[in-house]
């Protein structure tokens, strides 16, 4: 299946959406037999959620296409900034895989629409590289990061990641450092003039009440280990091969694999101070490690390994996702 997207041509675009369905039939072909509801959604999430509902064929539907559009617009970065010699679709199936790999992905979860516009926030980032005027770039990445953060609370850590970022990417400069905040100030003054301008001023203040620290709501089961186990797989292969990624590449690569890394931990830090933390919080972890697992299996020469790995973390996937109905036909055995 692997090799179908070893190229850049537009069937594997028509076959990535093929392979987001695979994914992401469960919630289509098996409702939830409870009503899902978001436990830490934040401003704009609560909007949409009022026109689309958390749960049901629209929200699902909703969820596939933003999946698929991250994963597009992911693989375009990677591929428009040169980031490996050959040219495929590897980093939108491997964004595609993690993007569904837990259960709690595959609803509409706020981060679904959070790492829309984060991703968006990297390539505005990666665009300033040896531009002489950055301003409107360096102003969409603040905005771009702010309005991530009013879908789900914990994505305003990356402001440091834009800081990181912008002194990666381009020498020091205050006041390039100003046109970020400025961007990242400017949907909270407008949300909040909004709700000034209809008496709903009070409910400003929700933006931030996801705000504790070390609060984990994970419910400790046998599904959860493996979940957990199949995440921190592929974080350790992404540290493992950090050589891999780094070297014989030339220096405008380095700066974005560096960014790429920083991206990694900053979004491990969000796990500190993110109210009511699930295993869907780890959704947060998607974009950086699918650009490492696509990197990961694009090193390994051997096709047929390549193929192997990428069906092995497949398998566990959908074993995870239908893990119900595979009890269930045990035991009637």
């Amino acid at each position: 299946m692997l090799q179908l997207f070893r190229t850049n041509s537009p069937i594997a675009a028509i076959l990535l959406l093929g392979y987001v369905l695979i994914l992401r039939l469960h919630n289509f072909i098996i409702p939830n037999s409870t009503t899902w509801e978001p436990i830490n959604p934040n401003f704009f999430s609560k909007i949409i959620y009022d026109s689309v509902g958390t749960d049901g064929l629209i929200a699902n539907l909703v969820a596939l296409l933003l999946v698929f559009t991250q994963a597009f617009i992911l693989n375009k970065i990677v591929v428009s900034n040169k980031m490996r010699r050959t040219a495929t679709y590897f980093p939108a199936v491997t964004y595609v895989l993690i993007a569904s790999a837990i259960p709690e992905f595959l609803v509409l979860h706020p981060l679904h629409f959070a790492n829309t516009f984060f991703i968006i926030a990297i390539s505005q980032l990666f665009k300033s590289y040896r531009k002489y005027e950055v301003a409107s770039e360096l102003f969409n990445i603040g905005l771009c990061i702010a309005v991530s953060s009013m879908f789900y609370f914990s994505m305003n850590i990356f402001i440091l990641f834009a800081i990181l970022g912008l002194t990666i990417i381009r020498s020091f400069n205050l006041r390039e450092l100003f046109i970020i905040f400025i961007g990242f100030i400017v949907p909270y003054f407008l949300a909040g003039t909004y709700l000034f301008w209809t008496d709903s001023f009070d409910q400003f203040r929700n933006i931030w009440a996801n705000f504790y620290f070390f609060d984990f709501n994970f419910t400790w089961n046998t599904a959860t280990y493996m979940e957990l186990g199949w995440l921190s797989f592929i974080i350790l292969l992404s540290i493992v091969n950090f050589q891999a990624f780094y070297y014989k590449t030339n220096i405008q690569i380095q700066k974005y694999i560096n960014m790429v890394y920083w991206a990694l931990f900053i979004g491990f830090l969000s796990f500190i101070y993110q109210g009511n933390v699930t295993t869907g919080h780890l959704l947060i972890l998607a974009p950086p490690l699918a650009i490492f697992l696509a990197f990961s299996l694009l090193k390994i020469k051997n096709a047929a390994v390549a193929e192997f790995l990428h069906f092995a973390l497949l398998l566990i996937v959908l074993i995870l996702q239908y893990r119900t109905i595979l009890i269930d036909s045990l035991i009637v055995n």
